[in-house]
């Protein structure tokens, strides 16, 4: 049976449009559903947040308060500068301190200090609920309840010590910021409750009255459970709904704040998004049906005019390899377009992995350029100049110079090869030098067998490193030096005339390489370097230099080149003329190595 193009086009251009309508309908609503939670959790742990902060501040105010007052306190009562305080008080109406009564296991008020707010009758219209909150605080060291009725009032229970016994402070607040957003909410129910799960402070109208108040309580016994943190949040499913709970350390005490929010209640803009989502559905299908009606006309209509361009384009170097068993103009198509979409594609792997790798590499290339120091530095007795240059992108020269205290660390090495590997082993060692930096009591060898230890945990034995570590005290002018296998650095004495057996190169006990073995040992050697002395550090990449001949520069050229420009005093003379000496040598040729040195001079 022979299906027309235009059908099939309408057939997929509508079934694959309805098909991805109705997945993001449906993520869209799964999305919106778990958004419009996570806002609901945050708006009410924010709004919990908010309140046990100003409950927490306004009991630390009280508090404060209520310990003023107590000062001077006596078996005969409150001191009379306390009194005279309390009488222009505004916020607390009554302050008793209670003891319990070992013949009727009650607290029984020792003394008072009252207000003419207070009425008479305070005690005993509350005795029941004081006697709550003396054993609530007695075990939990703070207590609290609101005065019903009111939107201010509330008791505070405190656990104190009065006189070297055990008593409770019981107060009447008259102000309470914090009781406007428990006692009448209008996002959330919020309790204040202690660790015991009992409610200390609730609602007065609830937001939410069709939850009962044993519901309320099995939910903060459950969210208290799951508390091990300052604040959580956690979902509490009933047999009809689910409450969602948010629960708030207030760090006075134990007391918490818990946030009530049914689920249902969180979720009722869902049906009305629910509805309008179906009616724009319906409207993104019709409109959907009509566009692929016209798609399809038009493409039908100039397919022969694009198979006659694509024709053109595969009389090129492209071949047709492609076999389709199709009656329409598709098949034709797809003889044209095979290899130019294979082609193409093979270009753009080609293209995108090639722009990805120099992508890595430069960025390696500018991770590494972070493991070296300021290629200049000077300080007071001593200056230091530095030159580096990679022959890839990447390399495994590394120098680097740090002062700690009145010490200058000066360490320089080699790893095998260069690229990434190279540069990865110096990244380690710029790691471990960083880490070593901060102990500045050990001496070089103990530096170079812990760098030793790194580097061998890095590359598995697989790439070594050649390696130097100096160690120069300003205030004696000593060095104290170990070598790993690596190129002896100059010291340049300080004449007007050197010659190049003045020069000295250190080389005295050379250890092995970094990375052949992990329980390599070293020993360090210590030498004065005068005043007006320079040494110089370099890497074989320096000796090895080659010019367009193929021909290798060598130490001997290398140690001439420097004992020219020793009579300069400013070693940035020094390291241009050394760089343009390397330049005219090269003439142009590649590197095979890196080169990389620099020179200290002890500045006379």
């Amino acid at each position: 049976m022979k299906i027309s193009l235009k059908f099939k086009l309408l057939t997929m251009l509508v079934g694959l449009s309805l098909a991805i309508l109705l997945v993001y309908a449906t993520i869209a609503q799964n999305d919106f559903r778990e958004d419009k939670i996570a806002y609901v959790f945050e708006a009410t742990l924010s709004k919990a947040q908010g309140t046990s902060t100003q409950l927490k501040s306004e009991l630390d105010f009280n508090l404060d308060k209520i310990e003023f007052l107590l000062r001077g306190y006596n078996e005969h009562g409150f001191h009379s500068y306390s009194k005279g305080i309390f009488a222009s008080e505004k916020n607390i109406d009554f302050v008793g301190v209670y003891k319990i009564d070992m013949r009727t296991n009650k607290y029984v008020t020792h003394n008072t200090l009252k207000n003419a707010r207070t009425d008479g009758a305070f005690e005993k219209t509350y005795d029941e609920v004081i006697q709550t909150l003396c054993l609530e605080a007695e075990q939990n060291q703070i207590s609290l309840r609101t005065i019903k009725a009111s939107d201010s009032l509330w008791l505070f229970a405190l656990r104190s010590v009065v006189n070297g016994q055990n008593a409770i402070i019981i107060s009447l607040i008259n102000n309470g910021h914090f009781l406007q957003d428990i006692q009448n909410p209008t996002l959330q129910d919020m309790y204040i409750v202690n660790q015991q799960a009992q409610i200390l402070a609730g609602p007065q109208n609830k937001m939410y009255p069709e939850i009962s108040d044993q519901t309320v309580e099995k939910a903060i016994e459950f969210s208290l459970s799951k508390l091990n943190s300052p604040q959580s949040v956690n979902e509490y499913k009933m047999s009809s709904d689910t409450l969602l709970l948010s629960t708030v350390k207030v760090g006075l005490g134990d007391l918490r704040i818990i946030s009530v929010v049914p689920k249902s209640t969180a979720l009722e803009a869902l049906k009305a998004l629910m509805i309008k989502s179906i009616v724009f559905l319906l409207f993104l299908i019709f409109l959907t049906i009509v566009i692929a009606i016209l798609a399809a006309n038009k493409l039908t209509a100039s397919l022969k005019l694009l198979h006659q361009a694509t024709t053109q384009v595969s009389q090129g170097d492209f071949n047709v390899n492609l076999k389709l068993n199709s009656n329409d103009e598709i098949g034709e198509l797809s003889k044209s377009f095979n290899i130019m979409a294979g082609e193409i594609n093979r270009l753009i792997i080609e293209t995108a992995e090639k722009s990805r790798m120099e992508a890595e590499l430069q960025t390696a290339q500018l991770v590494q350029s972070t493991l070296f120091p300021e290629p200049s530095f000077d300080f007071g007795p001593f200056s230091i100049r530095g030159y580096y240059q990679s022959a890839s992108e990447t390399g495994g020269d590394w120098y680097y110079y740090n002062q700690i205290q009145n010490k200058t660390y000066l360490w320089i090495g080699d790893a095998t090869g260069h690229g990434v590997p190279a540069a990865l082993v110096t990244s380690a060692a710029r790691s471990a030098a960083k880490v070593l930096e901060q102990l500045p009591d050990l001496s070089s060898a103990q530096l170079m067998e812990i760098l030793n230890k790194s580097i061998y945990e890095s590359s598995k034995g697989k790439v070594l490193m050649t390696f130097f570590i100096g160690i120069f005290n300003n205030d004696t002018d000593e060095l104290e030096y170990t070598n790993a296998s690596h190129d002896p650095p100059l010291l340049i004495p300080y004449k007007d005339k050197v010659k190049r057996n003045h020069v000295i190169p250190l080389i005295d006990n050379q250890g092995p390489r970094l990375g052949e073995a992990i329980d390599s040992t070293y020993e360090s050697t210590t030498i004065t370097i005068s005043k007006g002395e320079r040494l110089v550090f370099y890497t074989d990449g320096v000796t090895e230099l080659k010019n367009d001949q193929g021909e290798m520069w060598g130490e001997r050229e290398f140690v001439n080149a420097i004992i020219k420009r020793n009579k300069d005093e400013n070693l940035d003379d020094t390291m241009n003329a050394l760089d343009e000496h390397i330049q005219q040598y090269r003439n142009g040729a590649p590197l095979e190595d890196d080169v990389t040195y620099f020179m200290f001079r002890n500045n006379p």
